[in-house]
């Protein structure tokens, strides 16, 4: 059934369909026919000009989108495009409801940075998400490594995960077609990813960290000394990255040990900290460090970040951390090196430098916040080698001296 109607823009209105479809032209048209359907699950009009002035093949056109749109609105898909970035922000926020549920902080800061690196790769903000051609993912990889040469291949397997959760959310939202599938090249986990440092690497690591060079002498906000105390925290509490950026002075307190001249580390970590949501209390060595940070931080209240941005007040944004430490692979060489080192080597490092040196193994897997059978699976090998007591009495003084810098 078609209709005729009058309208003060359009001229030679039909309406198909009981009105679902329009059909008409405009003054300015020039005799051009144009469609308009109204999508009721969306509440309002998709629009398209057909460029004919023929009204048979326009009407055949116009039930020809109708068709099209109304197999998209069977099969649950969205009738209007919507940005790739659009949908980026829509899936954050649909997790930002998950933090505290089944999400730390801490997850949900690190999906924050991995979707602005998404945000980067494809930077137009107008670009459709239903035109994203599932080959160009391809390059995402070799896009990774060139704006940070330094990416290790856990960190761009764990961003091609969120890639995928993102194209499945807007699979749900029906903003792409149900058999999209992103195409990324074949890569394996680093075998080494959690290899711990050589003795040589954590004294080339240090020994620059405490240089002018690293230092610098313009460093006015003191970011250089946080990112250099924080290294040594890391190596010396086992502490996660996120776990030691998240730190506030209430959660830190510097003890005596047996030994009353050595000044240990207490750190208490509440269940929204850490990775298993499970609070723990972390001992470590280096509550000198912890001392020294309070001289040069214009921060120093219970609820004040232990690191932080010494003009905001805020806590140390990451890129700072991983410049900084970009620029110390670079100066020292060991970015020539075949092993990827990052901060999270400094974990396994304190793991396995506590084994050489004799420690309770379960006290171990209290203090890093992991399982035995967790601990058994990483480092049973150096616990076969700790029970070689030549090579643990070898090791123990270079352990011990390192660790006390």
């Amino acid at each position: 059934m078609t209709t005729t109607d009058v309208h003060k823009y359009q001229l030679n209105q039909i309406n198909l369909y009981g009105g679902d479809v329009k059909l008409f032209t405009t003054h300015k048209s020039n005799g051009i026919w144009y469609v308009k359907i109204y999508i009721h699950e969306e509440k309002k009009y998709f629009q398209k000009s057909l460029k004919t002035r023929d009204e048979d093949l326009a009407r055949r056109l116009a039930e020809d989108e109708y068709v099209q749109i109304k197999a998209k609105r069977l099969t649950g898909q969205k009738v209007f495009k919507v940005t790739l970035h659009k949908v980026i922000d829509e899936w954050l926020e649909s997790e930002k409801k998950t933090v505290g549920i089944s999400k730390t902080e801490g997850r949900f800061s690190v999906l924050i940075t991995q979707t602005n690196w998404l945000k980067k790769f494809i930077k137009d903000p107008n670009y459709k998400i239903e035109d994203i051609n599932p080959s160009l993912f391809m390059d995402y990889y070799s896009f990774r490594r060139k704006q940070r040469p330094s990416t290790v291949n856990s960190t761009l397997i764990n961003e091609k995960a969120t890639i995928n959760a993102i194209f499945r959310f807007a699979i749900r939202k029906g903003y792409v077609s149900a058999i999209f599938q992103a195409e990324f090249p074949p890569l394996k986990k680093s075998s080494n990813y959690r290899e711990a440092l050589t003795l040589e690497e954590w004294r080339t690591i240090y020994t620059f960290m405490r240089s002018n060079e690293f230092l610098g002498k313009k460093d006015n906000l003191m970011t250089r000394h946080f990112i250099r105390d924080f290294t040594i925290l890391l190596a010396n509490t086992g502490l996660r990255f996120g776990e030691a950026r998240r730190l506030k002075w209430k959660h830190c307190k510097v003890v005596r040990g047996s030994d009353e001249k050595k000044k240990l580390s207490e750190i208490t970590l509440s269940e929204d900290m850490t990775k298993n949501k499970k609070a723990r209390v972390v001992q470590g060595m280096r509550g000198d460090v912890l001392e020294r940070i309070k001289t040069y931080s214009n921060y120093t209240k219970p609820n004040d970040y232990v690191f932080v941005d010494n003009n905001s007040g805020n806590e140390l944004v990451r890129d700072n951390y991983y410049r900084a430490w970009n620029f110390m692979m670079k100066n020292t060489g060991l970015d020539q090196g075949v092993k990827e080192i990052s901060y999270y080597n400094l974990r396994h490092s304190y793991a396995t430098w506590r084994l050489y040196a004799g420690v309770n193994v379960k006290a171990l897997c209290d203090n890093l916040g992991t399982g035995l059978k967790y601990l058994e699976d990483h480092y049973g090998q150096t616990q076969t080698k700790v029970m070689r007591d030549s090579l643990t009495k070898g090791i123990a003084d270079d352990i011990k001296y390192l660790l006390e810098e």
